[in-house]
């Protein structure tokens, strides 16, 4: 359990956080380039990350597309 986010990306190397929402969502602003993978079919699931935030504060740098998914890189404005 994290309870000091500040501490977490104080270190000296890139910070990768690969989830949950909870997190991601606890750390947007301390973000700056998101690699998202949208995985095309169907799950039932019950987090979400916040992506107006993305969508809002981000810009798509790069965009790939695959049959069973699109990998996208978001850069802060």
């Amino acid at each position: 359990v994290l309870n000091d986010i500040d501490r977490l990306f104080n270190w000296k190397t890139d910070t990768w956080l690969i989830g949950g929402a909870r997190l991601i969502d606890a750390c947007w602003e301390k973000i700056d380039m998101v690699c998202l993978t949208r995985v095309k079919s169907i799950y039932t699931c019950d987090t979400f990350v916040n992506l107006s935030y993305l969508y809002d504060n981000f810009v798509c740098e790069r965009m790939m597309n695959y049959e069973d998914h699109d990998f996208q890189v978001w850069k802060r404005k």
